[in-house]
């Protein structure tokens, strides 16, 4: 988010503003990315011979995380452990983007030491060619891998392979993307055309959730382009911007607590990436924007135990409450 803390210098600060800053800070991210280029399945999906027959094989179906229970992380718990060669600020990064899921889904994350023997199935990070991740959980009870190699090192990419991780799919995956988006298969390199097909109905599930043009596990609009300045993928809606590597989505966060079979009392009713630009510019103790940020952000602007006082003592508006006890 330094990108935003350094603008917030310079220009007025509104919901409006904020979100358009995002809106163009994602858009001049969308250039070719490391996730893409480790020559993998949809550039960083670690996948076995087998389930790439399978998926490009098969027919269409819903997407986003995959439906056999083999794949999850007993109780929603991911044991996790770091390579002794990983750069210490890449390991920061990492620990960042943990958090970010820590504090807005009902996942536990918990770090083993290096080479425990009492933990057969966990994720090791180290820093491979580029981002990659297989889909799910290892059924082998084995160590499995996250790459976060350079060109890697931002939140959204943890949280993305991460969530590659946890069983979820690329965003562009679903059976109702053309409802939603185009694909110019044009301008796609004949060699990763496969990259956007779409996945058999046995396979991932999206939990009734409409399709995600702001989800972390979006592909950017250029992906593999052969024209850089033209767009692989087009939203039909035009206002939409894809590819954001900020943090979850909304809807990201709904699918991993309907996946985990959790539901949380206080969660963001905005994006929770979205949420965080806000906080961190100062709209939460704003008075201008403070209903807003109650009502849009109360996890992210730590709201949640005010609006519990305010449900028991109902002669005083949340409102009135945070001026008692100001947002920190």
């Amino acid at each position: 988010m330094a990108y935003f803390a350094v603008v917030y210098c310079k220009t007025s600060t509104t919901i409006e503003h904020v979100e358009h800053l995002i809106k163009k800070y994602v858009e001049n991210d969308a250039t070719r990315r490391k996730e893409e280029a480790s020559g993998l399945f949809e550039g960083d999906i670690v996948i076995d011979e087998d389930t790439k027959r399978y998926l490009l094989g098969a027919q269409n179906m819903p997407r986003d995380a995959v439906i056999s229970p083999i794949y999850y992380w007993p109780r929603g718990i991911v044991y996790y452990t770091f390579d002794a060669n990983l750069a210490p600020l890449t390991v920061d990064l990492i620990k960042k983007g943990i958090h970010h899921l820590k504090k807005r889904t009902c996942l536990k994350f918990v770090e083993i030491p290096k080479n425990d023997p009492n933990h057969k199935s966990y994720i090791k990070f180290f820093s491979g060619n580029g981002c990659f991740s297989r889909i799910g959980r290892d059924p082998n009870n084995i160590e499995q891998k996250i790459s976060i190699g350079i060109g890697c090192e931002r939140i959204g990419t943890v949280v993305h392979e991460i969530m590659h991780a946890l069983g979820f799919f690329h965003e562009h995956t679903r059976p109702d993307r053309d409802k939603y988006i185009h694909i110019d298969w044009s301008n796609i390199e004949q060699e990763h055309a496969h990259n956007f097909q779409m996945y058999p109905r046995s396979l991932g599930s999206s939990f009734g959730k409409p399709y995600d043009y702001d989800s972390v596990m979006h592909y950017s609009k250029y992906a593999f382009s052969k024209d850089q300045r033209i767009p692989t993928i087009i939203p039909t809606d035009e206002k939409a911007v894809i590819g954001q590597r900020l943090g979850l989505s909304y809807y990201d966060r709904e699918e991993i607590n309907s996946l985990y079979h959790c539901k949380e009392d206080c969660v963001d009713k905005l994006s929770p990436y979205k949420c965080i630009a806000f906080r961190t510019l100062g709209l939460c103790s704003n008075k201008l924007h403070q209903q807003k940020m109650i009502d849009g952000c109360p996890k992210s602007c730590n709201f949640c135990a005010m609006k519990k006082l305010a449900a028991k003592d109902t002669s005083k508006t949340i409102k009135e409450i945070v001026e008692i006890v100001p947002v920190s």
